[in-house]
């Protein structure tokens, strides 16, 4: 007999013409596995598991209310169907049968149509719920293997259901979980936003993602992100939350700030000392200029050439000094904060030109050609004079500097929209490109090495920036090795005077 892919059905009864008359009349679309006794009918479940009984309910020494009973209170048998069989069905009879766990009952003499037609529809039913237990399994499986917990909250925010990830998160058992209120494991701090969370998820106002602080098992805090949505569960409304670990990520994250504020707190501190350094070395400085001064006038007497040659040189190393403490005092003010705008309409074709007259002679000294083209005369910034004088001057004494004898300078000036650009090219020795990014920082030099060719304090080009940003502006440089730079400054033009913090 072929049995392969057949429904097993076992027939329990001591009737032993009985049960051969069944799997004669079942033989063609089941496998009949027959049973005389209640006992035998327990081990032949245990051994052949099959789909569906049919059970006498009058069997010698344990009747089949007994038998009935015992099966559907076995986790492992319960789901079984089992048809209770009977030669008399009175109301009675019928009552015990479905208190005992029967599914359905039929009686004696068995019509074969009848027979069939109730074991095909709770087979049906056997394999939909197999292949639903089979379904919840695998899900089951993907849920508890994930590293992200995953739980359902009602609408009490109690703990329905939840997976191995949710317990080992908090480090406690699953079993301590479920049924258990989620502010019970939440850190006071993180009470009120899962509270209006769960409000809002229920309320039909969207779903969330939020950052809880959670108490784990060992009084130890846990840092976990939230994300919550609405479903519906056992025909009510619920939150579905997903949660991960982020503790070390917080960590991280404050570790981050405190060196934040550390190492602002250490900028703070480094321009309040060059501060106070600088103003404590202008004073003696200045005395130093203005006696060389005098000395060099005669005031004091007549002095020879070499000594007029030395006070020239104290003179000129004496201002050349006072202008890099200058430019340290300037820095550590704008880097502080302490640095205001003093804003008023400005020509910005007036401002360049100032700063060209005044660095013309350099260019002569050194056979440069400086240009200056305007789109417009008309080109005015509510900005500060000085500031906006500095950072042209600064710029323009940059190009000189770097550009050789016979080179050329060229500056242009234009509107565009509802900024100003503002360009210095030179035909210069250029800018590495790895260092684009550091030029605009203090103390920082395009040739680092002991014997460099051109002096400065490298503070020049970062006082420009601080200025430039102080009036809402950018700056950015283009350069290439041997063929020059261009320095690029945006700054945005009000249609009207604004108040400016």
């Amino acid at each position: 007999m072929d049995t392969a892919g057949k429904p097993k059905i076992l027939i329990v009864d001591d009737e032993r013409a009985q049960v051969g008359l069944l799997c004669l009349q079942l033989k063609d679309e089941y496998f009949p596995i027959s049973a005389h006794s209640g006992e035998k009918a327990l081990e032949l479940v245990e051994t052949q598991a099959p789909d569906l009984i049919l059970l006498d309910l009058m069997l010698p020494e344990s009747d089949g209310y007994e038998i009935c009973n015992k099966l559907k209170n076995d986790p492992r048998f319960k789901f079984i169907p089992i048809i209770a069989i009977s030669g008399f069905f009175e109301k009675q009879n019928k009552i015990k049968a479905i208190q005992a766990g029967a599914d359905d009952f039929i009686s004696k003499p068995i019509d074969r149509f009848e027979l069939k037609t109730r074991i095909k529809s709770l087979i049906r039913i056997k394999k939909n719920y197999d292949a639903l237990q089979e379904s919840e399994k695998n899900f089951r499986t993907l849920v508890d293997s994930t590293l992200d917990g995953i739980f359902i909250l009602d609408f009490e925010g109690r703990i329905i259901e939840a997976n191995s990830a949710v317990g080992k998160i908090l480090d406690i058992g699953l079993d301590e979980v479920i049924g258990k209120s989620i502010v019970r494991f939440l850190a006071p701090e993180s009470i009120r936003t899962a509270i209006e969370d769960q409000e809002n998820i229920l309320n039909g106002k969207g779903g969330y993602l939020s950052t809880y602080k959670v108490i784990s098992s060992k009084e130890e805090e846990v840092w976990i992100e939230a994300l919550g949505n609405k479903i519906t569960y056992n025909d009510r409304p619920a939150n579905i939350v997903v949660i991960r670990d982020i503790t070390l990520r917080k960590k991280a994250e404050e570790s981050l700030i405190n060196a934040k504020v550390a190492a602002e707190a250490a900028n703070r501190t480094k321009s309040e000392f060059l501060t106070n350094v600088s103003h404590e070395l202008r004073t003696p400085l200045n005395s130093i200029i203005g006696f060389s001064d005098l000395l060099k006038e005669g005031i004091a007497g007549p002095l020879n050439e070499k000594q007029s040659k030395y006070v020239q040189f104290i003179s000129l190393s004496g201002k050349n000094l006072l202008g890099i403490i200058n430019d340290i005092l300037d820095l550590s003010k704008a880097e502080a904060g302490n640095e205001e705008l003093r804003r008023e309409n400005i020509s910005v074709d007036e401002s360049i030109c100032r700063a060209i007259s005044i660095i013309l002679p350099q260019t002569l000294g050194k056979n440069i050609t400086l240009t200056y083209r305007s789109e417009s005369k008309m080109i005015n910034l509510y900005a500060d004079m000085s500031k906006l004088h500095q950072i042209m001057y600064n710029l323009l004494s940059n190009a000189v500097k770097f550009t050789p004898a016979g080179g050329s300078i060229e500056v242009f000036s234009r509107r565009e929209e509802a900024s100003v650009f503002i360009t210095v090219k030179d035909t210069g020795i250029g800018i590495p490109e790895e260092k684009l990014d550091e030029i605009f920082k203090p103390f920082v030099q395009i040739d680092s090495s002991l014997n460099r060719i051109f002096e400065g304090t490298g503070l020049g080009l970062a006082l420009v920036k601080k200025y430039v940003e102080m009036h809402g502006g950018n700056i950015w440089v283009e350069s290439k090795i041997g063929e020059g730079s261009s320095f690029i400054i945006e700054l945005p033009e009000p249609a009207t005077e604004l108040t400016f913090n």
